[in-house]
C-alpha cells in the first residue's frame, strides 16, 4: 500500500514515523511544504526542528512539490497539517475531486483543448490567489489561495460540463444536504460562541456532526446504498449492528429502472 502523509511538522513527521515503522512493506512517504526542508530532512533522516534526536525508519521518504499529485497515487492520506491549516487543507481536497471529476469527463470525450484551457486557468487562479495572500499571512494564506482557486475553477468548469452535455444535476439531493450543512453549523457556531478554546472547538465539531447526520435522516437525504455501506461498517461491532434496520425508515428505496 503507498500511504502519504501530508505535513511535515510535529504531528505530520510522527504520524510518517509511526506508519513507516509498522507498516512492513508499505510504501511510505511523508509531504513537506518546502522544498529546501524536505530534502534536508531527506538527508538528515530525521526532523531536526521539531522532533530532535529521533532517527526516520529505513523506509521513510521524504519529498515536496505537487501534494495533488502526491495524493492521488496514494491508497492512503493522512493530513497531519497544522491545525491552522487542516479546514482549508480540507475543503481544497473536496474540490480538487470535484475539478479532477470534470476534467477527466472532458478527456474522455475529446475535448482534450477545453480540458487544457480548464487547466490553465487553474493554474492562473492559483498563482494570482498566492500572491495576493501568502506574503501577509504565510502558510494559511497559501492554504487558502489554493482554496479560493479550487472554488473558482470547479465553479466555472462544471458550469462549462453541465452545459456543454445538458446534464441534469441533482438539485434536489444538493438542496437536502446543503440544508442539513446548515442546520448543523449553525449549532456549532452556538457552541463555539459559548465556549472558546480548544474545548469548544470539539464539542462544537461534535455537535456538527451530529446534528448533520440527524437531518439528513430527517430529511431523507439517505439512499439504500448509504445503508449498505453503514452496514459494511457496522456489521461486525455488536452494539451497531443493528443501527441499520433501525434506519430503514428514514431512508429511500432505489429509483424504480425502465
Amino acid at each position: 500500500m503507498k500511504i502519504v502523509v501530508l505535513g511535515a511538522g510535529a504531528w505530520g513527521t510522527a504520524m510518517a514515523m509511526s506508519a513507516a515503522a509498522h507498516a512492513v512493506g508499505h510504501d511510505v512517504t511523508l509531504w513537506a511544504r518546502d522544498a529546501q526542508q524536505a530534502a534536508g530532512m531527506q538527508v538528515a533522516r530525521s526532523n531536526q526542528r521539531y522532533l530532535p534526536g529521533l532517527a526516520f525508519p529505513p523506509s521513510l521518504r521524504v519529498q515536496a512539490g505537487d501534494a495533488r499529485a502526491l495524493a492521488d497515487q496514494a491508497e492512503l492520506v493522512i493530513i497531519g497539517t497544522p491545525m491552522a491549516a487542516l479546514r482549508g487543507m480540507l475543503l481544497a481536497g473536496a474540490l480538487s475531486l470535484a475539478e479532477n471529476g470534470f476534467g477527466t469527463l472532458l478527456s474522455t470525450t475529446d475535448n482534450q483543448r477545453l480540458r487544457a484551457y480548464s487547466a490553465a486557468l487553474s493554474v492562473a487562479l492559483t498563482a494570482i490567489a498566492a500572491f495576493a495572500l501568502v506574503p501577509r499571512h504565510g502558510l494559511a494564506g497559501a492554504v487558502w489561495a489554493h482554496v479560493l482557486s479550487r472554488v473558482i475553477a470547479t465553479t466555472m468548469i462544471s458550469a462549462t460540463v453541465t452545459v456543454l452535455f445538458k446534464l441534469h444535476l441533482p438539485y434536489a439531493e444538493i438542496l437536502r444536504l446543503v440544508a442539513a450543512a446548515s442546520c448543523g453549523a449553525g449549532g456549532a457556531l452556538l457552541v463555539a460562541l459559548v465556549s472558546a478554546g480548544p474545548i469548544g472547538q470539539i464539542v462544537a465539531g461534535v455537535v456538527y456532526a451530529s446534528v448533520y447526520c440527524v437531518m439528513t435522516l430527517a430529511l431523507r437525504a439517505w439512499h439504500s446504498r448509504d445503508l449498505e455501506a453503514v452496514a459494511m461498517v457496522t456489521g461486525g461491532i455488536p452494539l451497531l449492528s443493528r443501527l441499520p434496520s433501525r434506519m430503514q425508515r428514514w431512508v429511500r428505496p432505489p429509483a424504480a429502472s425502465g
